[in-house]
């Protein structure tokens, strides 16, 4: 019966995106611990490539981005240069801080299994990136004044670069960030059960629940995506409908018809669904998801 619990709490929102993707394989998903590794492997690559636009990979920050990267407490680059030979960091400048809450060979490789030391390495990363995202934007736009005060001085000539990276940002891409902090967080829960605390390609399916399955199927479908459309529906009635902004031009008027006929189809699934699950226990609903 637990697991006809644990199934109902899952049953009491409905909710369905659609997302924008480029180069869709239209792999289905793999077993569990392959489905979390691949998704850690896209959400390494997804924070490479977007620190590179504060200065090239494995490399000590320069300039305007060591600026602001050391404009708040805990800012520090997070890909600083690696020496091959010596195989470890190379050494920082006299009085520079080391870097703070990740191993410094972060940038040099995908995992090839799931670590809590590699979710907490991602969790920081994405932290990073998003506050070096929004203090650029405020530099760049003139608020600078808004933040705190600044230990050095931007050039005007490094403005140039400042604002060239400022231009590449995505507004929708902070909250894919935060999508990597919040699931790294789950995830480690989910890893902390496990023997070594390491998901590895073959650790077997059945040392994950059924709602552990469910948080990682989620998050391996959606990615590192853009959701454009979002609606969500709770089991009181409750209709909640979000659409990035631009979305509501009549040249998206087929995009939306797209998602209006997921939602009907997804919403007749989930009622079926539930009356599924109570003829199954011979329970009402409500009767499930008490202690």
């Amino acid at each position: 019966m637990t697991d006809f619990a644990d199934l109902a709490k899952g049953l009491l929102t409905l909710e369905i995106n659609t997302v924008q993707k480029d180069g869709m394989s239209g792999q289905k998903m793999p077993t569990i611990p392959n489905a979390l590794i691949d998704l850690a492997q896209v959400y390494w690559d997804f924070l490479c490539r977007k620190a590179i636009h504060f200065g090239p990979a494995s490399q000590h920050l320069e300039g305007w981005a060591l600026v602001l990267s050391h404009s708040f407490d805990w800012g520090r680059e997070p890909f600083p240069q690696w020496d091959p030979q010596a195989d470890r960091p190379v050494a920082h400048p006299e009085g520079e801080p080391p870097p703070a809450g990740h191993r410094a060979d972060f940038g040099r490789e995908a995992p090839s299994r799931v670590t809590l030391d590699f979710l907490d390495d991602l969790r920081e990363v994405a932290t990073w990136l998003a506050e070096m995202q929004l203090r650029a934007s405020a530099v760049a736009s003139g608020q600078a004044g808004s933040l705190r005060r600044l230990k050095g001085e931007i050039r005007e000539e490094e403005m140039r670069g400042l604002r060239a990276a400022v231009r590449e940002f995505r507004p929708e891409e902070r909250a894919v960030l935060h999508r990597i902090k919040r699931n790294c967080d789950q995830f480690k829960v989910i890893a902390k059960r496990l023997p070594d605390q390491t998901i590895t390609r073959d650790c077997p399916d059945d040392r994950f629940q059924p709602t552990e399955i469910i948080q990682i199927r989620k998050a391996w479908d959606i990615g590192v995506e853009i959701i454009l459309m979002q609606t969500v529906i709770q089991l009181d009635g409750d209709v909640l409908n979000r659409f990035q902004a631009g979305m509501d031009g009549p040249e998206k008027s087929q995009l939306h018809a797209l998602h209006a006929s997921a939602v009907d189809l997804s919403f007749r699934y989930w009622r079926g669904l539930i009356d599924a699950v109570v003829a199954v226990t011979g329970k009402a609903f409500a009767q499930l998801l008490s202690p």
